[in-house]
C-alpha cells in the first residue's frame, strides 16, 4: 500500500501524542494497515501534519504544560527515530553504533583525559606455609552496573538512591576494596593473575517507557561512560601489578530491540559497544587482555576448572548448572566441540541484582541496589554488591567476599572515577 507523505507525517504525530496510542489505534483513525504505521511512526517528518490532522487531536489528549509536552514527543522522537535508524533491515553494526557518538570518541577531552591511579604497597608477597607452591587466581566479578539509570530516594521509601554520578562512587569503592583486600591476601600467598568475568548491563538502556522519561543519560552517552569507568578501574586493577584479563558477554537492558533478539544478540547490544571501546583502549598493553564472547554466554577455563559465565536473564540460579550440564553432556554437543572432562564446575551470572553463592554457582549483585520496582513488589531490600572471590587448582571457590556499597549514595567529586562522571554530565546528561 503507497503511503503518501501527508499520511506519514499524520502517523509520526499520532505516534508522539500521550497517552501513547497503539499501532492498531493509529490505522484505525487514519484508515491505513497496521503495517504501514509500524514502518512510518518512528520516522521524523521535514514538513508540519496536515490540516486534517488537527481535527483529530481533541484537546483532550493534551496535558496541561503544553510545552513539556512537547519537549516529551520532541525527545522520544529523536530516540524512536535513532533506535529504528540502527536496527532497521538487521543492518546494526557496532561500527555503526560508535559513529553515532565518534565526535565524543575523538574529542581532545576523551583522548587526554589522565588520572593517577591510587597504589597500595606490595610491601610482603610471601609463599604460603602451607604449600610453598600455592598461588591463586584473584576473581573480580563485574555486572550490572547500569549506568543512566535514576533511582530516587522517595521512591523508595528512603532505602536507596541511585544515578549515574553515585554509580562512578560506588564502582571506585569496590575497586578500592578489591586492592586493599588483595595486598591483604599477599601476605600469606601468591596470586597469579587477575580475571575479571564482566557479565552484562553495564548501562540501563531504554527497554521500557519509563527509562526513556527517567534516565540521567541517553543510550548511546550511557555506553560511552560505562566504557570510561571500566578502562579507569582497569587502571586502578593494574597498579597491583598482575596480569589482567577479562572475559565479557553482554546483557539484556542496553539491547536495541523492544524484545530480546534471538539472534546476533551481542551485535544488537549497546554491552558490545563498552567491551569494543575497551579493548580499543588497552590493544597494546602486554599486562591487559580483554576476551569478547559474543554472546550471554562464554566457557572460561580457569586453573583446570570449567567456569560458565552466563548474564541469568529468564533464569533460576540453582537449576542453571543442571541445564548447563545436560547441553554439554549430549553427546552431539561433545562431538561438535570436543568437550572433554567436567562439564561445569562453576557457573558466575549477573542479572538477578541480589548476590549468592551456591555450590555450584556464583551470583553477581549491582551496582543499583533496591530500586523501586522491587519496592513496588514488596521484595526484601538489596545490596549493591560485586563479588570477590579467589580459584585455586584445587578449589573454584577458595575465599569469597561481597564488595558492598550500598551505603555510598554521596555525589561528591572526591575521586577520579565520579570527578570525570560529573563533568561528563554536564556536557552530556539529561
Amino acid at each position: 500500500m503507497t503511503v503518501s507523505e501527508e499520511k506519514k507525517r499524520d502517523i509520526y504525530r499520532l505516534g508522539q501524542q500521550i497517552p501513547v496510542l497503539s499501532d492498531r489505534e493509529i490505522a484505525r483513525r487514519l484508515k491505513i494497515s497496521r503495517d504501514s504505521v509500524a514502518r512510518y511512526r518512528g520516522n521524523i517528518p521535514t514538513e508540519g501534519v496536515s490540516d486534517a490532522m488537527e481535527s483529530l487531536l481533541s484537546p483532550s489528549t493534551h496535558l496541561a504544560d503544553a510545552k513539556a509536552i512537547d519537549r516529551l514527543k520532541l525527545e522520544n522522537g529523536r530516540l524512536r527515530a535513532m533506535n529504528r535508524l540502527l536496527t532497521r533491515n538487521g543492518s546494526v553494526t557496532v561500527e555503526g553504533i560508535v559513529e553515532q557518538f565518534r565526535e565524543e570518541l575523538t574529542s581532545e577531552p576523551y583522548q587526554r583525559f589522565q588520572f593517577s591511579p591510587k597504589y597500595y604497597p606490595n610491601t610482603k608477597t610471601v609463599s604460603s606455609v602451607f604449600d610453598p607452591g600455592h598461588e591463586e587466581v584473584a576473581t573480580l566479578v563485574l555486572s550490572d552496573w547500569h549506568i543512566g539509570e535514576v533511582v530516587r530516594s522517595e521512591e523508595t521509601n528512603g532505602v536507596n538512591r541511585f544515578n549515574s554520578l553515585i554509580a562512578a562512587n560506588r564502582l571506585w569503592r569496590v575497586i578500592d576494596k578489591f586492592k586493599k583486600l588483595v595486598r591483604g591476601h599477599q601476605q600469606m600467598y601468591r596470586f597469579k593473575s587477575v580475571w575479571i568475568p564482566v557479565l552484562g548491563d553495564m548501562l540501563n538502556g531504554s527497554i521500557h517507557p519509563e527509562f526513556i522519561l527517567t534516565n540521567d543519560l541517553l543510550d548511546v552517552p550511557s555506553a560511552i561512560l560505562a566504557a570510561r569507568l571500566l578502562i579507569m578501574a582497569i587502571h586502578e586493577i593494574k597498579t597491583l601489578g598482575l596480569p589482567i584479563e577479562l572475559d565479557c558477554i553482554v546483557g539484556n537492558h542496553p539491547r536495541l530491540l523492544a524484545q530480546m533478539p534471538a539472534k546476533r544478540q551481542a551485535h544488537l547490544s549497546l554491552d558490545l559497544v563498552v567491551y569494543e571501546v575497551v579493548a580499543q583502549a588497552f590493544a597494546g598493553d602486554e599486562q591487559v587482555k580483554v576476551n569478547i564472547h559474543y554472546s550471554q554466554f562464554g566457557i572460561v577455563e580457569k586453573e583446570g576448572h570449567r567456569f560458565v559465565l552466563e548474564h541469568g536473564y529468564h533464569a533460576k540460579p540453582d537449576t542453571l548448572p543442571e541445564r548447563i550440564r545436560k547441553m554439554f553432556d549430549n553427546p552431539l554437543y561433545r562431538e561438535a566441540t570436543s568437550y572433554e572432562g567436567s562439564s561445569v564446575d562453576c557457573v558466575v551470572i549477573g542479572d538477578k541484582h541480589r548476590a549468592e553463592v551456591g555450590d555450584q554457582y556464583i551470583v553477581n549483585g549491582s551496582l543499583v541496589g533496591q530500586g523501586e520496582y522491587g519496592v513496588s513488589l514488596r521484595l526484601d531490600p538489596i545490596r549493591a554488591v560485586q563479588q570477590f572471590f579467589g580459584v585455586s587448582k584445587s578449589h573454584t571457590r577458595t575465599f569469597h567476599y561481597e564488595l558492598d556499597a550500598t551505603g555510598y549514595c554521596s555525589e561528591d567529586t572526591d575521586n577520579p572515577m565520579s570527578a570525570y562522571t560529573f563533568e561528563y554530565m554536564r556536557q552530556h546528561g539529561r
